[in-house]
């Protein structure tokens, strides 16, 4: 049987309508193909991504057998072209997993624990591409930090574009007490074409005890 085909609809430049986000990214494929290798990753799992943009991941983590599939971005024009992406797979969601696949706002800045609609069961937290700007990293964290300490896995693939950035990111997760492995990707075959001028993607699959 010939696999499933997602359809994205996307632009091609880099920043269209003022964002990055209209547009599926390097470390969105390469955690593809690592969940193409690792599908123990999210089957069976409830899946929050965080930065879905056009919602490459979060389909294919669907298809590949989560529970549900819950995606969140912020920017207005991406939540909608993301939706839209939602809606052009799916019936291929119901004709194969059968996967709950929804989607939402949610700000990491504005980021209220208390809040009762971010109250869902999460088992898996994804990001990725998600550590370009520091002005927001410590946001980011504080989010992953809410669900990592209610029990979830966190996986976050980034394209190491600017080191100074990604260390930050890294030293707010130590500053969280959010433990962090890296994930040997080079041992992930490849599926799709990656632009070899690009510098590598490097996962990492986070956790945090639990405090009963």
């Amino acid at each position: 049987m010939d696999p499933p085909v997602i359809t994205l609809r996307e632009e091609l430049a880099a920043i269209s309508q003022g964002t990055t986000g209209l547009r599926t990214w390097e470390a969105a494929l390469r955690f593809t193909e690592v969940m193409i290798s690792r599908p123990d990753i999210i089957r069976d799992r409830c899946v929050l991504e965080l930065g879905a943009g056009m919602g490459l991941v979060g389909l294919a983590g669907a298809m590949l057998g989560a529970r549900s599939v819950w995606m969140t971005d912020v920017n207005e024009q991406v939540l909608r072209r993301l939706s839209e992406n939602v809606d052009l797979n799916r019936p291929l969601l119901e004709q194969g997993s059968g996967s709950l696949a929804s989607v939402s706002a949610l700000d990491w800045e504005g980021f209220d624990a208390a809040d009762p609609r971010w109250e869902r069961a999460v088992d898996t937290v994804i990001c990725t591409d998600v550590t370009y700007d520091p002005s927001i990293v410590s946001a980011l964290v504080r989010v992953l930090d809410f669900y990592l300490a209610r029990g979830a896995t966190g996986w976050m693939a980034a394209t190491i574009r600017q080191p100074e950035t990604f260390e930050l990111f890294v030293s707010c997760l130590s500053d969280a007490d959010i433990k962090y492995s890296k994930l040997d990707v080079d041992a992930i075959p490849k599926w799709f074409y990656h632009e070899e001028e690009i510098a590598g993607v490097v996962v990492l699959q986070m956790t945090k005890d639990v405090v009963p």
